[in-house]
């Protein structure tokens, strides 16, 4: 699992979001959103902090497949 990705507040720092991504994603997919936000000089107080999953089998469909995953997927069928 690599380090979270983070983007500093631009002013005084006054709050934090932490970006949750889903399965099979990462922190680097959400960055965009931030640096589209500091380009229109948006929640220049906030730091974004994007973290990783670590890449783990998941049971989806009858198949193990790696992905980036906080927890396990179960086949309901």
């Amino acid at each position: 699992m690599s380090a979270p990705l983070a983007v500093p507040a631009m002013n005084r720092h006054t709050a934090t979001v932490i970006f949750l991504h889903g399965l099979g994603d990462q922190g680097a997919g959400w960055i965009d959103l931030a640096v589209n936000w500091r380009r229109r000089q948006k929640f220049t107080e906030t730091k974004f902090i994007f973290p990783n999953a670590p890449s783990i089998p998941i049971t989806l469909v009858s198949t193990c497949l790696p992905t980036c995953s906080g927890e396990g997927l179960v086949n309901r069928s």
